[in-house]
């Protein structure tokens, strides 16, 4: 959705969490045992991607930064590659051999204490990932920052009294306002 923007609100620096999946669009079934095969080729989990464009979009509208942190083994370089690529100003590695071996809660504190030290105004995440969609590290790494949470978000405004926010929810959307620093979990078509 579009997102709509004051000039007063000033500079953000905005932290995106990136997730390295297969690429679902390239999954295939084994018919001998009905089961699925995951595809060899990684990609940057969609509803990150979804993250990623909309700090792109916040960041068009102000003097920030944004800053694309992922975890997980050399590889998920790959991912970064492509959030600079998209626009992102930096990015940040944090070397986990084996994200999906981790519980969530310790890929979450991974990725807070390397978010504490940046003092972000905005930390954005998708709602869930591709792959095992738990849903549930974004939450996890605004608990242990003690910083608000709005998931299911599908459109941002920023003002000068801080963040306006549009949740898809079952019945329809609800708008949530916030201060800043908070930490919002993208749905598809932010």
């Amino acid at each position: 959705r579009t997102t709509q923007l004051m000039a007063s609100a000033g500079p953000l620096t905005i932290a995106v969490l990136i997730k390295q999946v297969p690429d679902m669009n390239a999954i295939r079934i084994d018919r001998a045992n009905s089961r699925i095969v995951p595809s060899a080729q990684l990609v940057m989990s969609s509803y990150d991607e979804y993250a990623v464009e909309a700090a792109l979009r916040l960041k068009e509208s102000f003097d920030g930064e944004v800053i694309a942190v992922a975890a997980g083994p050399a590889m998920v370089r790959d991912v970064i590659t492509r959030a600079l690529a998209m626009g992102a100003d930096r990015g940040i590695h944090l070397e986990v051999e084996d994200v999906n071996a981790t519980d969530t809660l310790g890929i979450a504190s991974v990725l807070s204490d390397a978010l504490r030290p940046l003092e972000c105004s905005l930390v954005i995440a998708g709602q869930t990932s591709d792959d095992f969609e738990a849903g549930q590290v974004g939450a996890q790494v605004a608990e242990l920052l003690k910083m608000p949470v709005i998931s299911n978000v599908v459109e941002i405004t920023i003002d000068e009294d801080g963040m306006l926010v549009r949740r898809d929810m079952e019945d329809g959307y609800q708008t949530v306002r916030s201060t800043l620093p908070v930490v919002l979990l993208s749905s598809t078509g932010l």
